[in-house]
């Protein structure tokens, strides 16, 4: 996925915009992982689709 940034002259820095197809993409992606851990045949996979998830709760976090 690509992000959409302007430049803010004031602090000199990128800004982030049109957050709402990032957050889309990030709940899409998270309500997926959560249906692959609920799988039983997961077992094999598990600590990888943790990671997963894990990794996908921090960019959420860092978007918001």
């Amino acid at each position: 996925m690509s992000f959409n940034c302007i430049l803010e002259e004031k602090c000199d820095c990128f800004i982030v915009r049109e957050l709402e197809e990032i957050y889309t993409s990030l709940d899409e992606t998270l309500s997926s992982i959560n249906m692959i851990l609920g799988s039983r045949f997961v077992k094999p996979l598990r600590a990888e689709a943790d990671k997963w998830k894990s990794d996908i709760l921090y960019m959420s976090d860092m978007v918001e």
